[in-house]
């Protein structure tokens, strides 16, 4: 909804900064890494609903299950995906626009480029450990049932 009136109304007001310069003309340019950014801020709302439904299959005891598993691998690629579309535009228009090279990688704010991508490998390595967790308790349960065949 937003991007249709970034990408083709140029008669607002609205003070808007890219990389902490204060953005005065609405060029193409300009519209595209707005454009770029609220697809970024759109995928990170999705990420935060699919924290949510993980919690509520959390909450229904179903911890080892596909979708679980599914919902950590993606917001991990979400997290580092935003990451990646609000730090590299902005890196572009610093280095065109105002002809100063500037690449903010500070891991100290939560919204870092690099803690967004270490959060992302974090949900990443997440999936993985409950996939293997899953298989263990899949092969548990064979082995238990093999084991009261035996006696």
């Amino acid at each position: 909804m937003m991007i249709p009136i970034i990408l083709f109304n140029s008669d607002w007001n609205i003070p808007v900064t890219i990389s902490g310069n204060d953005i005065e003309e609405y060029t193409i340019g300009t519209k595209i890494i707005m454009a770029i950014g609220s697809i970024a801020y759109l995928l990170y709302v999705y990420a935060i609903f699919l924290l949510k439904k993980t919690i509520d299959l959390f909450i229904e005891k179903l911890l080892f299950d596909d979708k679980v598993i599914r919902n950590f691998n993606t917001i991990g690629k979400i997290f580092i995906l935003v990451a990646l579309m609000t730090n590299i535009p902005s890196f572009f228009y610093s280095l065109f626009f105002n002809q100063q090279y500037k690449l903010d990688l500070t891991a100290y704010y939560s919204d870092s480029m690099l803690f967004n991508i270490a959060i992302g490998f974090f949900f990443m390595i997440l999936s993985e450990v409950f996939k293997i967790a899953k298989n263990q308790k899949e092969e548990n349960t064979v082995l238990k049932e093999e084991n009261e065949l035996t006696i």
